[in-house]
């Protein structure tokens, strides 16, 4: 029990540091607020979790797992998923701006090598 013990206490300082970081990314202007409040939940959840491990008994036993580790791996599993499904809708959506960009950029040439054209007819 005393690994355990310890383990919760790595954990708090992990997500007591994490936070700060975040905030301080934050603050300086490198992260959205909603990065931020993400960021900031998942550490209030560990720091929780850190502090209460019953905790998380609790909450695997409203989903039926028995085991806690088990339950937090699942949670992470569960968190990764969501973090890459977010950062492909991030990645669609920037391909569409730069396919965007590149057809104003391509119209815009046009219009200059058109116009430069017929200034040199006149």
């Amino acid at each position: 029990m005393d690994f355990a013990g310890g383990l919760f206490a790595v954990g708090f300082i992990i997500a007591v540091v994490f936070a700060l970081l975040t905030l301080y990314l934050f603050i300086k202007e490198r992260m959205t607020v909603q990065q931020f409040l993400l960021w900031e939940c998942v550490s209030v959840i560990v720091l929780i979790s850190s502090l209460f491990p019953r905790v998380l008994e609790w909450a695997a036993g409203l989903i039926g797992i028995t085991q806690r580790g088990i339950f937090v791996l699942a949670i992470g599993i569960l968190g990764a998923y969501i973090l890459i499904y977010t950062l492909g809708v991030y990645q669609r959506r920037n391909d569409q701006m730069v396919r965007r960009l590149n057809q104003e950029i391509a119209l815009l040439r046009y219009q200059i090598e058109h116009s430069s054209l017929k200034e040199d007819e006149n």
